[in-house]
């Protein structure tokens, strides 16, 4: 077989036996792999490999939502748009918590309390850390709290340390070359300045985007190997729903092929990553059970923010169908 035909398989077992890190010129071959089969395969091993069969389902609390200074073209919450989006206040401790109950019923250990806004503070902020404080004291160490609240200062961060948060979320959404074409009031290095602070803070990070905003395939390999630098703990990945009255709401569909080449993608480049399906995967024809044995590892289940989510029940069947609970 000649160099270029083993290639795929070389660098797989590179990645897995002594952590190789895969260049901007391994990327290109991957992502245009011809054998798409194969380049899911591989993906698949790697993951299983390197991080085992288990499948780790996500919940969230859309704790406030709406009203967004940001101008995301993506975002139904920006106030910049006419999307239809309901506003909501900062929520409660106890109605926060009978979300968290109901997801953990459910089997779901891992929430993420989420707000809109370029980051939470004041009594919002005090709110935030109630939520958090209130399902750690029910269940413990039995159920992990993620905390994605926009880009906080650092005295913020070690309060939602304290408070029992053990993750904190912040995309990167695409390409720093891409990120100026899709929001302008703030910059694709504040996001990597916060991200280091959220590492410096000893927080667990969550860090992903959203494919299928008009990007390249450069803008995507580019996108996979800004996480290789990283290294989150999670990687949510996206597909772009668009919403009517956002300026994203004529977007051509992402097509499967490059959802799942961009995927492997990111399982080379990251190898020891969560990725997790996030919002988008109904669009895929199977709710992603094949992207569960293509490189993904974990899922948000149950509502979403302004979309419709995966059903826990139907998830959780998916995930011990394959093997993952």
């Amino acid at each position: 077989m000649s160099d270029m035909k083993n290639f795929l398989q070389k660098t797989k077992e590179k990645i897995i036996s002594c952590g190789y890190k895969i260049t901007k010129g391994d990327a290109h071959k991957i992502y245009a792999w011809p054998d798409l089969e194969e380049l899911k395969s591989a993906a698949g091993e790697i993951r299983e490999r390197l991080c085992g069969k288990s499948i780790e389902p996500c919940g969230l609390i859309n704790a406030r939502q709406g009203k967004c200074p940001e101008d995301c073209k993506y975002c139904a919450q920006s106030r910049f748009w006419s999307a239809a989006c309901q506003t909501k206040k900062m929520m409660e401790a106890g109605d926060a918590l009978k979300i968290a109950d109901q997801n953990f019923s459910a089997g779901v250990k891992r929430i993420c309390v989420i707000t809109s806004g370029r980051g939470l503070d004041g009594k919002d902020f005090e709110k935030a850390l109630d939520i958090i404080r209130a399902i750690k004291e029910k269940h413990g160490s039995d159920f992990s709290v993620c905390a994605s609240l926009g880009i906080l200062d650092k005295e913020r961060l070690q309060k939602l340390k304290e408070a029992g948060a053990s993750r904190v979320a912040n995309n990167l959404e695409t390409s720093e070359r891409y990120f100026s074409e899709i929001c302008s009031t703030h910059s694709y290095k504040e996001k990597t300045d916060y991200i280091k602070s959220v590492k410096e803070a000893g927080l667990e990070l969550c860090s992903g985007g959203i494919l299928g905003m008009g990007e390249s395939v450069q803008d995507r390999i580019d996108f996979a190997l800004a996480f290789s630098q990283i290294q989150p703990d999670s990687i949510p990945v996206n597909i772009l729903s668009p919403v009517k009255g956002t300026p994203l709401e004529s977007a051509p569909p992402l097509g499967e092929e490059s959802f799942y080449r961009t995927l492997a993608l990111l399982r080379f480049a990251s190898p020891k990553s969560q990725i997790r399906l996030a919002a988008g995967r109904n669009a895929l024809l199977d709710k992603g059970r094949e992207a569960l044995l293509s490189g993904a590892n974990a899922l948000v289940s149950g509502g979403l923010l302004t979309l419709k989510g995966g059903d826990e029940s139907s998830d959780l069947k998916m995930i011990e169908s394959l093997g993952g609970l």
